[in-house]
């Protein structure tokens, strides 16, 4: 049970798990043991791919954040001051 809390720490779906039912077990015992550890791979690498791509849009979203609020505080927003709104004291 302990194996799959790792794998589901890590990432992994229910439904990766099920792809790498025969191989779970090794994962408890860290020896990669697994007889045929191609389905393993391919898990990984497709989950891998995913989070990766997550990462890359966290990073764009992040970017255009710290970009508005450095406009904002610099009060070169074009939208700065036209709505009621206050700027916060800096």
């Amino acid at each position: 049970m302990e194996n799959i809390r790792l794998l589901l720490a890590a990432g992994l779906t229910t439904e990766d798990l099920l792809l790498i039912d025969g191989c779970l077990r090794d994962e408890l015992l860290s020896d990669h043991d697994c007889a045929d550890p191609r389905a393993k791979i391919a898990v990984f690498e497709q989950r891998l791919a995913v989070i990766q791509q997550r990462i890359g849009d966290l990073t764009r979203v992040r970017n255009q954040l710290l970009d508005r609020l450095g406009e904002l505080r610099r009060g070169t927003c074009p939208s700065a001051g036209r709505s009621g709104a206050q700027r916060p004291a800096a």
